[in-house]
């Protein structure tokens, strides 16, 4: 069973006053480049981490951070590499003075999470190497403001003897050393491995909210893999509670599974997860995004709400001015092609009041963050994109949408309210022992910078009819169109991503469309 999508008319909702939404993507030609994560910059600016791929004369990986005016054209690329070793990027955050606090992972040793200061030009200031294994895809790094000194802490995960365990490292961000460095091991017992991908911290007390999965033994050879939250003490490092949220079993497919992938405190304190969890309405099927809404003193749930086909973002929940939180990901097709989502999540609900796809080409939406700038308040999108409408730059490119407030970019946009899903949740406590991992040291890297090269895909105001976004309705487009409306229903696996095609998007391509694509034919040129 599928929930019913009401789409929203997008001509109902007008963008803001002086607004020019732009959707590009930005690369170097023969090498993908990705983003991870991304943070508005005090000025406007959007920091994007993430990593470059190049394959001659070798597979080379290396992690990047990158800076870009506020509608991401680019400014300065950093690469940064430990010679040898696969270098995968997870988080970027400003600091104080305008310099950024830049993550990253190398290879698959034990000591190979590492974090930079980098100068707001790009130059590295300190690298060091922390004990941390490492992983791949972004990962929780948040200033902590409850003190005067300059701090960061990050969450991520350890491998230790007895299995892989969630981990809190603490720095002071002038010298990079650290100030506690620990891992949260499973008892064994009932819980068998746990790992962490996202936190918070409360200001009042300082205590740390983490968000992450843990593998349950359920029975006999029996396992269960659920969504870990935890609330961490500021000064012991003890757990004040930890819980296991999971889905009831499905009668023929059996347990289901849940794992926590961003977390955030609203305005009033209480805790919000996006997890990535199996669908509560099927026996099988595709995965989506859980959205809870817990008491930060007791973990028990206080709302809950479902998103179905949808494969939400790492570490990439985010408080609006609003007060009601913005996430993003990908829809899949299950065979390597993708859209990039972004939604909202009330506060007070945890419901979703609009939800928007961007459709050109096959993209990821890896991190969504509220972006103000001089000319009023946007929502901006990254991640990669593989585009269609454009020569790709690289395969994938970075990606970079900028949206209204109801997430709509003028072009390649599809809104909609998603009908409420509200799932029934179990809780269960779960046993971590605090193990105090050691310092860092320092790192030395070799590094490079570059300007990337930049494509709009398509820039606000584009023209009806204009299917492949090259500025004219031709030809070219009435194939598109044609082979739209031979297949009819938007939703027919075959039909294009996004059913451009669709213009007075009712879900059909039908006659009441080629009436509305005849005259812009016409016309050809686009105004």
């Amino acid at each position: 069973m599928k929930a019913i999508w009401t789409l929203i008319v997008l001509a109902g909702i007008a963008p803001l006053a002086g607004a020019q939404q732009v959707n590009r993507v930005s690369g170097i030609p023969g090498e993908s480049h990705r983003v991870e994560d991304s943070s508005v910059l005090a000025n406007g600016d959007v920091a994007l981490a993430g990593e470059r791929y190049y394959f001659s004369p070798s597979f080379t990986v290396l992690a990047t951070l990158s800076r870009a005016q506020s509608d991401g054209t680019p400014l300065w690329t950093l690469s940064m590499q430990v010679l040898g070793e696969t270098n995968t990027a997870f988080g970027v955050r400003e600091l104080e003075d305008t310099s950024m606090l830049f993550g990253f992972h190398f290879g698959f040793q034990a000591s190979s999470l590492a974090l930079a200061r980098v100068s707001s030009a790009g130059i590295p200031v300190w690298v060091r190497s922390y004990p941390g294994d490492s992983t791949y895809g972004a990962a929780g790094m948040e200033r902590d403001r409850t003190v005067a000194a300059e701090y960061a802490v990050i969450a991520n995960r350890a491998t230790l003897p007895v299995g892989v365990s969630g981990q809190l490292l603490r720095i002071e961000t002038f010298g990079g050393n650290t100030i506690f460095n620990r891992a949260y091991e499973p008892d064994g017992i009932v819980t068998t491995s746990a790992h962490f991908n996202d936190l918070d911290f409360e200001i009042d007390s300082g205590d740390y909210y983490v968000t992450g999965g843990v593998t349950r033994v359920i029975g006999e050879n029996e396992y269960e893999n659920d969504l870990l939250v935890a609330r961490i003490h500021r000064i012991t490092g003890a757990t004040v509670w930890c819980r296991a949220y999971t889905l009831p079993p499905r009668e023929e497919a059996g347990p289901r599974a849940e794992e926590g992938y961003s977390i955030e405190l609203d305005s009033t304190g209480a805790v919000h997860v996006v997890a990535r969890a199996d669908s509560p309405l099927d026996e099988f099927g595709r995965a989506g995004a859980l959205h809870l809404k817990l008491d930060p003193i007791t973990g028990n749930v206080l709302a809950t709400s479902f998103l179905p086909d949808v494969e939400p973002g790492l570490a990439s929940l985010d408080r609006l001015s609003s007060g009601n939180l913005l996430a993003s990901g990908r829809r899949t097709f299950g065979d390597g092609q993708g859209q990039a989502q972004m939604w909202e999540v009330s506060s007070a609900t945890a419901l979703s009041p609009w939800r928007a796809e961007y459709t050109d080409g096959t993209s990821s939406g890896n991190d969504a963050v509220e972006h103000i700038t001089p000319e009023g308040t946007f929502l901006t999108l990254s991640g990669w994109n593989y585009p269609q409408s454009i020569d790709p730059i690289g395969s994938p490119d970075q990606l970079f949408i900028q949206t209204d407030l109801f997430g709509d970019d003028g072009c390649s946009s599809i809104v909609w309210t998603p009908d409420p899903i509200t799932p029934e949740v179990e809780i269960n406590t779960v046993v971590l022992a605090v193990v105090n991992l050691g310092p860092g040291q320092s790192l030395q890297t070799q590094n490079s910078r570059t300007v990337l090269e930049t494509a709009l895909v398509c820039r606000a105001g584009g023209c009806v009819g204009d299917l492949n976004n090259d500025g004219v309705v031709d030809d070219s487009d009435f194939v598109l169109f044609a082979e739209a409306y031979n297949i009819l229903d938007c939703f027919d696996p075959s039909m294009p991503a996004g059913c451009p095609a669709d213009l007075n998007e009712d879900g059909m391509v039908d006659d009441a469309d080629f009436v509305i694509f005849v005259p812009a034919y016409d016309q050809l040129i686009c105004p």
